[in-house]
């Protein structure tokens, strides 16, 4: 049961439920909340399908990069993880069709987006990174379709898109070993880990600014710009100066889960300024 519920990834799980159920919620009230509870459970549910068949595919890497994963190790047949990706698609296209066609289509299409991920676009260094960046802005982009507020969730998916893409880059120098000896190509193997380094940087500087840009352009409340001051852009700036000394691997996987921590301090701060 441990390895069942491991394979959907729980903690993602229950973030995004928060996320997309506090976020459909605040942009628009008038909404019944049963329509965030069903936005919540129908993108939840295509996330954890979307974290089995990438296992499902990527068996081969993982037994290098993480031979504990309950699928790499054998605790869970093959059998049983189709089926559990089998339930998980119908259980999010059969909740997404309780709020309207229109969400159902959008999570149809994650769906669809995530298969091809696991199945052909990871192995595409240029499309990986930002197939998953565009994934992980869902969280706001499907709100904002529901609650018909597209304007306001601009800056959220955007910071949502970049961190995801930061994270995802340095998982990739992380994993390189791995990828090494399947003969994976990704964009630290092909265009070297400074360049990669670099690119990240630049991102993050990408959100500092926009952090700054939000509140002037009156995207997200005054409230907002004082977390960015005080906590994300410290970070942010903290982030990159580790980015630059960093070179051993086992720093690295700090340097990911710091990522993550900006991420989940970052879509927080985004929901105190809605």
């Amino acid at each position: 049961m441990y390895d069942m519920l491991k394979i959907i990834r729980p903690v993602n799980f229950v973030f995004t439920i928060i996320i997309v159920g506090l976020t459909t919620y605040l942009l628009n009230k008038n909404m019944s909340v049963m329509i965030s509870i069903y936005a919540a459970f129908s993108l939840a549910f295509a996330v954890a399908a979307g974290n089995i068949i990438n296992d499902i595919k990527d068996i081969e890497t993982d037994k290098i990069n993480k031979p504990l994963r309950g699928f790499v190790s054998g605790r869970i047949g093959r059998k049983t993880a189709v089926t559990l990706y089998s339930i998980f698609i119908i259980l999010s296209s059969g909740t997404a069709i309780l709020i309207s066609a229109v969400s159902f289509y959008m999570i149809f299409a994650v769906n669809i987006l995530l298969y091809l991920y696991s199945d052909k676009l990871q192995f595409i260094p240029e499309l990986k990174n930002i197939t998953v960046a565009l994934l992980g802005s869902t969280v706001f982009v499907f709100p904002g379709v529901i609650s018909g507020n597209i304007g306001v969730i601009i800056f959220p998916s955007l910071f949502a898109f970049l961190i995801t893409l930061i994270r995802e880059l340095i998982k990739d120098v992380e994993d390189i070993p791995g990828d090494t000896q399947v003969n994976r190509l990704t964009l630290p193997i092909k265009y070297g880990i400074h360049k990669v380094k670099y690119l990240t940087i630049y991102f993050a500087l990408v959100i500092i600014a926009a952090c700054l840009l939000s509140f002037y352009l009156h995207l997200l409340n005054i409230y907002f710009f004082i977390f960015s001051m005080l906590v994300l852009c410290p970070l942010l700036i903290y982030f990159i100066k580790e980015v630059i000394r960093t070179q051993l691997k086992y720093e690295l996987r700090r340097l990911s889960n710091f990522a993550k921590l900006i991420m989940l301090l970052g879509l927080i701060g985004v929901l105190i300024g809605l």
